[in-house]
């Protein structure tokens, strides 16, 4: 996943905004971005340093997400990324190709024609960032995709369940977006569902929109699977002679 050099780029700006919201916001891009991995422990005096800001606010940022499934407390240690089992990938995913193949159908059904065209402008735009090399913006396009999406159904209870997990949804892409090559065929299962959608196919469209998933699940599996079995190597190799 992409790497933050300078950690200055957590400095939070008092100019605009609350100042909890953009420690939120920071931490949680810092996270989806891989800045901070899985596992990796949150010193609050550390983040205190990194983002110019109260312990209270740091403390009132990690409390939010906390909730939001991207940071969890651990016994004696305190607050750290979550590190997701293979088990609660998979039942993630499950949800993320039930909800999402929903939406999709209802997108088909119901979405105005200035909502696809809304939806395949994002998803030029996810190839335009990808070409450009410009990870933070390919994200935020995807994050994009999936607004649109999801507002188009007209099921705002479909839109709360899955908004719900958003956070860590958008980690999960991050990831799964990372593993060489993942990105243009994501591009263009994504371009194949916004053609389903425009001809008004739904269940084209929730059948595409469930294999994208089932690719992504595959390419989320295959990186952590690699960082895990990484990690006890980098361990080895730290050890003194």
């Amino acid at each position: 996943m992409d790497q933050i050099a300078d950690f200055n780029v957590l400095k939070v700006v008092r100019s605009s905004g609350t100042l909890r919201e953009q420690v939120v916001a920071k931490l949680r891009k810092a996270i989806i971005a891989g800045t901070f991995a899985p596992g990796e422990r949150l010193v609050e005096r550390r983040l205190v340093e990194l983002l110019g800001v109260s312990r209270t606010l740091v403390r009132e940022a990690l409390r939010q997400l906390e909730t939001e499934g991207l940071i969890e407390t651990l016994p004696y240690k305190g607050p750290a990324v979550t590190a997701l089992t293979a088990e609660q990938v998979r039942q993630i995913y499950e949800m993320r190709a039930a909800m999402e193949g929903l939406a999709a159908k209802l997108f088909a059904e119901r979405a105005s024609e200035d909502d696809i065209d809304r939806l395949d402008a994002t998803v030029k735009a996810i190839a335009r960032c990808y070409r450009l090399g410009d990870g933070d913006g390919q994200r935020a396009a995807v994050e994009n995709f999936y607004e649109i999406l999801l507002a188009g159904t007209g099921n705002a209870i479909l839109m709360g369940f899955v908004g719900a997990q958003r956070a860590r949804l958008a980690w999960l892409r991050a990831v799964s977006l990372a593993r060489k090559g993942r990105s243009r065929t994501s591009i263009e299962e994504k371009r194949a569902i916004v053609a389903a959608i425009k001809a008004r196919n739904t269940v084209h469209a929730r059948a595409l929109t469930e294999a994208h998933i089932a690719a992504a699940f595959d390419s989320v599996s295959r990186v952590l699977t690699d960082v895990r079995s990484a990690r006890p190597r980098e361990r080895a190799g730290r050890k003194r002679p």
